[in-house]
């Protein structure tokens, strides 16, 4: 469609600039008569004053026609000249800005029978030139040989001289009229390109109009559809993108709405397992120690007594970890705003608030030189912490932990590796590890709620990048945090 348009503007300008050389030609024509004209009287003026002065002049008005003649020439050659053509029609006499559609008329369109004809007129003139020239130059001769003309040989050239002057007058007339002719094909022919073009314009319109029309039908059609699906609880389906407009972007979005309502539905299931099993678990222990301790046929000794306690304390602090790690998993929003943030500085703060850690342990942390990503500070923040702080928590006993934090600067994302000496994880759990609430260790040996790497996860994908793990048991491993650099 766009071309289309191009097309017709095209036209249109390239009309109007072959009409302007129309009329261009039309006042070479003029400059040519005017300076013909001229020519032949200043040769008659010579004839009379035997003034050579006269016939220098009558040269420089033909050298209007030599231009002309050189310029026309062009057409002639198997490769025209346009810079010549253009050079010698400003020598003439024709402005540089009339002389550019000038030059075209007879260099695009030389092939067209009235341009042909005209181009003919011009040749046929160039031969009377000849002949006055010559008259000119036997003139010439015969003064400077008896220094004057007799009356006799004065009228016998005047004779010849009108003679041409009437054929010259009859040429122009000829010339203009082809000319104008000329100027009423080009006119008619590129009106009729232009309506051509403006009816496939509007073709086309039409054609695109129903294709866009069944287009839009088609993917509403689509986001209806599955949105049905979606209504009566079925999360696999997606809405098909048939194009990249806006109704392919509210696909798109639609997509990615099932996408976070599927993965928000996953977590409302396991916070419906989690208050009836994890929760329930220090519930239960507190709840039956206390009925035990307040049954008065319980008949126990002092020691009993504290040592229940301590079970109803270590049940109490479990309960109050469990709710305090679910509230900052569930505090992570897909509404945080971004903003440029410092990675080096992210990470050095991580390291401050684990220095107790690092220094119980004697955990040697080393980082590259880190950049400046899009994201949110603060959860970058807890996202590294809960990766260092695994880190050095799943050690082997007596082994210092060496923590690495290596970066890889890709096209578009910014790649982290978090790479430790720890204990490892079995192949067979790595995907489990991300779930809330999942635990791999015993707590008595490595402490924790096991939601530090589902809080990980959340980040990661509020940051719309990925998180893995590569890892052998007993040897380490690896977390790789990918971040695109282009975030919305």
């Amino acid at each position: 469609m766009a071309f289309l348009i191009v097309c017709e503007l095209f036209m249109l300008w390239f009309s109007l600039h072959l009409l302007s050389g129309v009329r261009g030609a039309i006042q070479v024509e003029g400059i040519w008569s005017k300076a013909q004209k001229n020519a032949v009287n200043t040769l008659q003026q010579y004839a009379y004053s035997s003034d050579t002065a006269n016939y220098a002049y009558f040269y420089e008005y033909l050298k209007v026609h030599e231009y002309d003649k050189i310029a026309l020439t062009e057409l002639t050659k198997p490769k025209p000249s346009r810079q010549i053509m253009m050079d010698n029609i400003v020598k003439a006499g024709v402005h540089p800005d009339d002389a550019s559609p000038l030059v075209d008329v007879f260099y695009y369109l030389n092939s067209l029978p009235s341009i042909k004809k005209a181009l003919t007129i011009f040749w046929t003139s160039d031969e009377r030139i000849m002949v006055l020239k010559s008259i000119g130059d036997e003139m010439h001769a015969k003064i400077v040989q008896n220094s004057q003309l007799t009356r006799e040989e004065i009228e016998s050239y005047f004779e010849r001289i009108n003679i041409l002057n009437a054929k010259f007058k009859s040429s122009e007339g000829s010339f203009i009229a082809t000319i104008s002719k000329a100027g009423r094909k080009i006119d008619s022919m590129v009106f009729r390109i232009l309506i051509a073009i403006a009816l496939i314009v509007q073709f086309t319109s039409l054609i695109m109009a129903i294709s866009i029309n069944r287009g839009i039908s088609k993917g509403i059609n689509e986001v209806i559809r599955v949105s049905k699906q979606v209504g009566n609880g079925d999360y696999k389906e997606r809405a098909k993108v048939y194009s990249k407009d806006e109704i392919g972007v509210l696909a798109e979005s639609f997509n990615e709405m099932i996408d976070e309502v599927e993965i928000t539905n996953q977590e409302l299931n396991q916070f419906v397992y989690i208050a009836s099993h994890d929760l329930q678990e220090p519930l239960n222990t507190i709840g039956s120690f206390i009925k035990l301790l307040i049954d008065p046929e319980t008949n126990w000794s002092q020691e009993q007594k504290i040592k229940v306690k301590h079970f109803i304390s270590d049940a109490t602090i479990r309960l109050q970890s469990l709710i305090k790690d679910l509230m900052n998993f569930s505090r992570i929003s897909n509404h945080t705003s971004f903003e440029n943030v410092d990675m080096q500085n992210v990470v050095q703060t991580v390291v401050n608030e684990l220095q107790e850690e690092i220094n119980l342990s004697k955990a040697d942390i080393t980082f590259d030189k880190l950049p400046e990503i899009k994201g949110n500070k603060v959860e970058l923040i807890n996202l590294f912490q809960n990766l260092v702080s695994n880190a050095i928590k799943f050690q082997l006993k007596g082994k210092r932990p060496i923590v690495k934090i290596l970066y890889h600067d890709l096209p578009s994302f910014h790649y982290f590796i978090v790479e430790d000496n720890g204990i490892g994880i079995h192949p067979d759990r790595q995907e489990r590890i991300f779930e809330v609430f999942q635990r791999l260790n015993k707590s008595k040996d490595y402490p924790g709620t096991g939601i530090g790497l589902a809080i990980c996860k959340k980040i990661v994908r509020l940051h719309k990048g990925q998180i893995k793990v590569e890892s052998k048991l007993n040897h380490g491993s690896e977390f790789h945090v990918s971040i695109p650099k282009k975030l919305t």
